[in-house]
């Protein structure tokens, strides 16, 4: 059974676990040679993620961990460093319920973007999930704006007030 879920204070263990599934992932892409792999500069890199604000959400299927997004926010943009599915769960719609629920969890903290650096071989699926930028290799940033239910309801209420003082206005014969 796939579980998706957030992760406030990731674990050793789940450095590694995140590590190894980099390296496949990317071994897939690359063909980068296994005795190159050092989970020690991975972990680093991991570590040095969490000196910021992070989101971090892992994909469990059968209480093993085959994917994870992380990334950093600050008040107003979420960017997603590192997004990342085992290959041989991939094309599951594991990668976008994991970049759904980013995606949410960016809205709820009051982001209104998102913005990743692609690779080339992830430009359909950032577009299918409804990120947008060329697809000129050239030019790798995409962007997804979050329509954020907060600003939505602000709006909403002072629309409601403006309309309020015009009746009131209109009554009163002003």
């Amino acid at each position: 059974m796939l579980a998706i879920k957030h992760i406030s204070n990731p674990s050793e263990q789940l450095f590694h676990q995140m590590a190894e599934i980099e390296f496949w992932a990317r071994d897939h892409e690359f063909k980068s040679n296994i005795n190159t792999f050092s989970l020690n500069t991975y972990t680093k890199k991991y570590k040095k993620l969490l000196e910021n604000d992070f989101i971090l959400y892992t994909a469990k299927f059968n209480d093993n961990t085959i994917g994870f997004i992380m990334g950093c926010f600050n008040s107003q943009i979420s960017q997603i460093d590192h997004l990342y599915v085992l290959p041989n769960y991939q094309n599951m719609g594991i990668g976008s319920k994991l970049f759904s629920e980013f995606k949410k969890h960016s809205a709820k903290i009051g982001v209104s973007e998102i913005i990743l650096l692609r690779s080339a071989k992830s430009y359909h699926f950032y577009t299918k999930n409804g990120c947008s930028g060329t697809s000129n290799n050239s030019d790798r940033i995409m962007r997804l704006e979050i329509k954020n239910n907060q600003t939505d309801k602000s709006i909403d209420i002072i629309t409601q007030m403006k309309q309020r003082i015009a009746e009131l206005s209109q009554k009163n014969g002003k």
